[in-house]
């Protein structure tokens, strides 16, 4: 009766999840992708916490050089943000190029998780991603914009930030499903073309 609220709900169970799953840091973005994974699915089916834990574990096996970014991206914004505490000379530009460099990489990391499928490696993930940032480029901007939204709440608010995960990975999870709809618009464009052309 209610298939919105009904997707907050599961987005926001989603991004509990999915924080739980990243305390250790390592797992984070398989976390993400599993959540992000999760929430495509839960167009055609029930998600819950059954399906994240089969994908969480699906995520993990697709590779474990990639899981160390988050952690890379961790270490430079404490870097950024300990120079600024220090006083060192230029120390608050460092912070600043720092949180616009973690930003980027937050949103770039969120479009290629959004892109793993089950059974996927994560350097096709990574090239599937990378194809995804240049090739929609607005699709990119608003996941850009979800990412600085979360930081600023969980900024302000920290404790809100399992809730606020939860919309980032939603916000992923729709860019990718309307970059899919709309590359396949543009199939189905070309499949007409091509036949009206040979008739």
């Amino acid at each position: 009766m209610f298939p919105r609220l009904g997707l907050f709900a599961e987005s926001l169970l989603v991004g509990l999840l999915t924080a739980l799953a990243a305390l250790l840091v390592v797992p984070a973005l398989a976390a993400v992708a599993a959540g992000c994974s999760v929430l495509r699915e839960s167009r055609t089916g029930p998600a819950g916490a059954a399906l994240f834990a089969v994908r969480l574990r699906e995520a993990l096996r697709a590779g474990p050089p990639v899981l160390l970014l988050p952690p890379a991206a961790a270490a430079l914004l404490l870097v950024g943000y300990g120079a600024a505490g220090a006083g060192l000379p230029g120390a608050q530009a460092w912070s600043v190029a720092a949180a616009v460099a973690v930003v980027a990489a937050a949103a770039a990391l969120l479009r290629m998780a959004a892109c793993w499928r089950p059974g996927m490696g994560w350097r096709d993930a990574a090239r599937a991603g990378a194809d995804r940032i240049t090739g929609d480029l607005h699709g990119s901007a608003l996941v850009v914009l979800a990412v600085v939204a979360a930081a600023v709440v969980c900024t302000a608010v920290p404790v809100m930030a399992p809730l606020v995960l939860g919309q980032v990975l939603l916000a992923g999870a729709a860019v990718e499903v309307r970059a899919e709809e709309g590359e396949a618009a543009r199939a189905s464009g070309r499949g007409i073309d091509g036949s009206a052309g040979r008739g």
